[in-house]
């Protein structure tokens, strides 16, 4: 089985992989690739020139993006947020002055700010029209001042937070890679078969197998083990966040947050449960 434990926790905004954040991995994608890594025949970046993105999204991006965080993910993403690093907070702040100033700082978390005015009821919504390649599709345009088109790419976000390009082979950025394994497997079978055969339990097979794709990290054990920290930490802050909030969920559905309410009630219920757990 080559999937990472990192792909398969992978971390991100909600509330969807699929719907959150592969479109937020696809905006930021363009916009690191497309307009700040490529130059001009002059040899200036485009994103020096942009004016205006345009943002067309097909299928169920379009019908269920509302509710699922989507337009809001692809903003973030167009200011150049990383979905696995950015914070509850820093995403409420940034959503907030967008909505009320009308205006993306493109690639400002790149290192290369160009402000430009978008809001999301600017979204070309196409739901009944779906690409052939999945149903997940989004392509984006920049333009300059005289509307001439500077880049164009569409991207497919096929599950997981991963994302593919039109342009690039359907098999790239799949849950697949090249790495060699020492205890490769494909089914539980095959991972307790390697559990017997070693002596080692789970936890050792899986945390060799991360180590060997870290081949040229210096310590690669303590790079696999930082990680899996980071991934508990996400963890708390998403649910100390979560028990922290009321009102409504993002989104258009208006569905109230019960987290809050439940959490007060077991409290109630048992007062002397550590609050570790």
């Amino acid at each position: 089985m080559s999937v990472s434990l990192f792909d398969l926790f992978s971390v991100g905004v909600g509330p969807s992989s699929s719907h959150t954040v592969g479109p937020m991995r696809a905006a930021r994608r363009f916009t690191a690739e497309k307009l700040v890594g490529t130059a001009d025949d002059g040899g200036t970046p485009l994103i020096e020139r942009v004016d205006s993105v345009q943002v067309e999204l097909f299928g169920s991006l379009s019908a269920t993006g509302a509710g699922h965080g989507t337009f809001t993910a692809i903003l973030l993403g167009l200011e150049g947020w990383a979905a696995e690093k950015v914070r509850p907070d820093q995403v409420d702040e940034r959503i907030a002055a967008m909505e009320a100033s009308g205006t993306v700082q493109l690639a400002a978390q790149l290192g290369h700010r160009r402000d430009i005015t978008l809001r999301t009821a600017d979204f070309i919504q196409r739901p009944l029209t779906h690409l052939e390649r999945h149903s997940n599709a989004m392509t984006l345009r920049a333009v300059d001042g005289d509307d001439q088109l500077l880049a164009e790419e569409t991207y497919y976000s096929v599950g997981g937070g991963f994302v593919v390009a039109e342009t690039e082979d359907p098999g790239t950025d799949s849950a697949g890679d090249d790495v060699v394994l020492p205890y490769p497997f494909r089914t539980s079978a095959e991972l307790m078969a390697h559990c017997r055969s070693t002596g080692l339990p789970v936890s050792q097979i899986m945390l060799a197998n991360e180590c060997a794709r870290r081949e040229d990290s210096p310590d690669p054990r303590s790079e696999v083990l930082e990680g899996i920290w980071h991934l508990w930490e996400v963890m708390e802050e998403c649910k100390n966040s979560a028990l922290r909030r009321e009102g409504p969920l993002p989104g258009g559905l208006k569905v109230r947050r019960r987290a809050p309410d439940w959490h007060a009630r077991l409290w109630q219920q048992d007062p002397e449960r550590s609050h570790a757990y």
